[in-house]
């Protein structure tokens, strides 16, 4: 019966708050009743009754507001008012004053507001409960007679006794119940804490294991479709098969999306500073942003400021990222009008200069009321108008936290239905003081014009070793390699790649990372202590689906001498081969020139005279003194 009524009382949803609440007023309740109850065997007078009955009255009222509407601040409050107002001097001038126990009920009302109040409420009924024992204590003192004496000294001593007894049983018994509460609390955020964390865990495998899945057949698509390119195809097969690239591609940036949030979730992305060029990395997001702002009919403008050094420090892979999701949206919310590329650098300090680059578009702008909800990882604003706009609202969330890890900021300023400005901002240490100048950015402007492949060498005495345990990835990885000559052998596991290479010598080995049994890197290290192998000092490539940063360090640092991410890019793949064999082998090599006459060269001119060479596809901007457009 008693555990029935102690589970209906305590039982249930609430806070430590109100669960407090309940057992402080259902222990008034019981000590006030009991204390009224034997009073006539204590011989206690009316007058010190009165007081106990009220506070009975009191305690119940508020008790049953709890009980029955949930009223929690309603009937603390009500107590902290009524007990430290009312009740408390009523029991110091009734119950003898300072030559009872009177004083220390006072203890029990200053307890109760800290017990159950906090901030500015908290300062209000200290307030409160403080200037009502000092008002008393002074009204006593001047007026003595007010303060009803104790009928014997026997009464004075039970008063004070039954006092402390309530008062410390109860700050008591309140502790210990918060104490529990609090170690019950704790231990079960404990269990929730490792049960997010192995959640969390699990999450990242997941998105990590379904990235390598996804990865593989995109591997199959991706060069099954340059091979397509490669051949001699009319020019709507090529339109087609360029969509397909395209498609892949993007499919491929959303599933980078998906794991960097993961990451960003699970507290494992991290900031990798390395040295870079300034012009190379407007460069390259003028390459990106320029093909698909020219196939929407927009105007794109280019505004970097001469004075910014030439080289920095920082994690350029990041800053891309940021400004490439932010450009792709400029031209995706654009119709018409214009996409501009602004950049601004400000000196700090002696070795630090702060990059403000923003990007302003004439599109559809935010409302105002949407512009809170920007950065909300899968949000997307005003979703009804945009439903025909491709994108899964992860990209500005993604960007603004790796701004912020990287100590930056980022902002946006639009008005709905004319257009937005986006600017970050970020510190970056300066490597090379000389400016960048002004930048000329000269293309050859072309339409569709689908580009002849030329393989980039021929080696036919090369022997090369690819081992992966997806036949496609196989097949793809040969067809890719096909117009170098090179001679290519395949292994579909760690251990036929360690009965092969102990057969045969081959110059370089492309080595899958996550393979059944013998995964590549168990494979290395047993292909580099191979008794009577041909292959402990070629040079191992990892193959991998697994996209991570600082790749290339941690590959190194297992014994891999480098590595390619799926899916694999055929251009790469053949510069990263040609790297690695010997000179001697290499029978032909594709001239600069051939680049040119291609379109594809970018020449960075900056007002210091120096000349760099970088490749690009299609991209025709000329600049006229800092502010560039499209010609």
């Amino acid at each position: 019966m008693i555990r029935k009524w102690m589970e209906k009382l305590f039982g249930g949803e609430m806070n430590l708050r109100e669960r407090l609440l309940r057992v402080i007023l259902s222990f008034s309740v019981i000590t006030t009743a009991l204390f009224v109850a034997t009073s006539s065997f204590m011989g206690i007078s009316k007058m010190v009754m009165l007081p106990m009955i009220l506070v009975l009255s009191a305690a119940g009222f508020s008790l049953w507001l709890v009980y029955k509407y949930r009223k929690v601040e309603l009937a603390a409050g009500l107590m902290g008012l009524i007990i430290n107002g009312v009740l408390l001097p009523i029991i110091f001038f009734t119950s003898g004053g300072l030559e009872s126990g009177a004083p220390v009920w006072f203890v029990f009302g200053i307890v109760y507001v800290y017990f159950m109040f906090s901030g500015k409420k908290l300062l209000f009924f200290l307030l409160w409960a403080n200037s009502s024992f000092v008002i008393t204590m002074y009204i006593s003192y001047l007026f003595p007679t007010l303060v009803t004496k104790a009928d014997s000294g026997n009464l004075s001593y039970i008063s004070s006794g039954v006092a402390i007894l309530v008062v410390g049983t109860a700050i008591g018994v309140l502790t210990k119940f918060q104490k529990g509460s609090y170690d019950k609390e704790s231990k079960l955020a404990e269990q929730q804490r490792i049960e997010l964390e192995r959640m969390s865990q699990s999450k990242s495998a997941f998105f990590a294991n379904m990235s390598h899945e996804i990865r593989t057949p995109i591997n199959t698509i991706i060069g099954l479709n340059e091979m397509i390119l490669r051949e001699d195809i009319s020019d709507e097969i090529a339109e087609n098969a360029v969509n397909i690239q395209n498609a892949s591609k993007m499919l491929l940036t959303l599933i980078n999306d998906i794991l960097d949030l993961s990451k960003l979730e699970s507290g494992k992305m991290e900031i990798v500073p390395v040295q870079y060029e300034t012009g190379a990395l407007f460069s390259d997001l003028v390459n990106i942003i320029w093909v698909r702002a020219h196939e929407k009919g927009l105007e794109f403008k280019i505004d970097i400021a001469p004075n910014i050094p030439s080289m920095l420090y920082g994690d350029e892979v990041r800053i891309k990222q940021v400004l490439t999701n932010i450009l792709t949206n400029a031209v995706k919310y654009t119709e018409k009008g214009s996409v501009t590329l602004s950049a601004k650098g400000e000196r700090i300090g002696n070795n630090k200069v702060l990059l403000r680059i923003s990007v302003e578009d004439t599109g559809i702008g935010i409302k105002k009321e949407s512009v809170k909800e920007l950065f909300s990882s899968f949000r997307r604003v005003d979703e009804e108008k945009n439903r025909n706009i491709e994108g899964t609202g992860l990209g500005l969330s993604i960007s603004k936290q790796l701004i912020e890890m990287m100590g930056g900021e980022i902002s946006v300023d639009s008005i709905y239905m004319k257009g937005s400005v986006f600017t970050i901002t970020v510190e970056q240490r300066i490597v090379d003081y000389v400016p960048v100048g002004s930048m000329d950015f000269m293309v050859k402007r072309r339409g569709f014009q689908r580009e002849k492949y030329k393989q980039s060498f021929e080696a036919p005495e090369v022997k090369v070793l690819i081992v992966d345990d997806n036949e496609m990835n196989l097949m793809v990885a040969r067809k890719l390699l096909r117009a170098t000559k090179v001679q290519v052998d395949t292994a579909g596991s760690g251990r036929e790649c360690l009965e092969r290479t102990r057969e045969k010598a081959y110059h370089v080995i492309f080595m899958d990372h996550m393979m059944p049994e013998l995964d590549g890197e168990e494979t290395l290290q047993q292909l580099k202590q191979q008794e009577n192998g041909h292959c402990q000092d070629v040079p191992v490539i990892a193959l991998t689906a697994n996209v991570m940063t600082g790749a290339e360090k941690i590959y190194r640092d297992k014994g891999f001498s480098g590595y390619l991410a799926k899916p694999i890019n055929g251009a790469l793949l053949e510069a990263t081969l040609l790297k690695y064999i010997p000179k001697e082998l290499i029978e032909y090599s594709a001239e600069e020139e051939e680049r040119e006459k291609a379109g594809e060269t970018i020449k960075l001119i900056s007002q210091s005279g120096k000349k760099k060479n970088r490749y690009y596809n299609g991209l025709c901007v000329r600049s006229a003194g800092s502010m560039a457009e499209t010609v």
